[in-house]
């Protein structure tokens, strides 16, 4: 439990090096700083390899081309509670804060997105949905992550049908909207 814990709190400290550097960080990237925070803390020093596996796996995808290898039964556990909290109705609109922090555009339709995720900057909002989110509920490590993951999926691709719709009909329909709106 004391792993998951300090793994949880931890396992976004490289945000805070982000927004210091204005620079796309990876969790590993500051390992060093975990373990200072680690310390600080009073974690104790058994647990801090076990907190740095849990936060790696954490930024490991099978869709992005990684491998998970045997991560311990904590690591799995962090990776899919991290992965659920990306996914669903909470999950989506952290994604659009997110994007709108890093002033991505919501959509530009012409763009391909890609089929093997990249981590960093998306080149839109719902690009990041194609690209990652969507693909989550298939990476799950454990039994109670997929269950969760189902209705959770359902929302995300609820949203994305429904936005597609959407964007279509008001691109469609943009000259005749002008026409009724203006006088004749």
């Amino acid at each position: 439990m004391q792993t998951v814990v300090a793994a949880a709190y931890l396992h976004d400290y490289h945000r805070v090096v982000e927004r210091q550097t204005s620079t796309w960080v990876r969790p590993t990237e500051v390992r060093d700083l975990t373990v200072e925070v680690m310390r600080r803390a009073g974690v104790p020093a058994e647990l801090e390899n076990p907190v740095l596996e849990c936060i790696a796996a954490t930024g490991k995808h099978t869709f992005a081309g990684d491998t998970h290898g045997a991560p311990s039964i904590e690591a799995r556990i962090l990776r899919d509670a991290d992965a659920l909290d990306a996914i669903g109705a909470l999950g989506i609109a952290r994604a659009l804060m997110f994007g709108g922090v890093l002033r991505e555009p919501l959509w530009l339709p012409d763009e391909e997105v890609d089929e093997i995720y990249k981590p960093g900057t998306a080149s839109s909002v719902i690009h990041h949905f194609h690209e990652k989110l969507i693909k989550l509920a298939d990476d799950m490590l454990t039994d109670t992550g997929r269950a969760i993951a189902v209705d959770r999926h359902t929302v995300l691709r609820t949203f994305l049908d429904q936005f597609t719709a959407e964007w279509a009909f008001s691109q469609g329909h943009s000259e005749v909207d002008a026409e009724v709106d203006s006088p004749s």
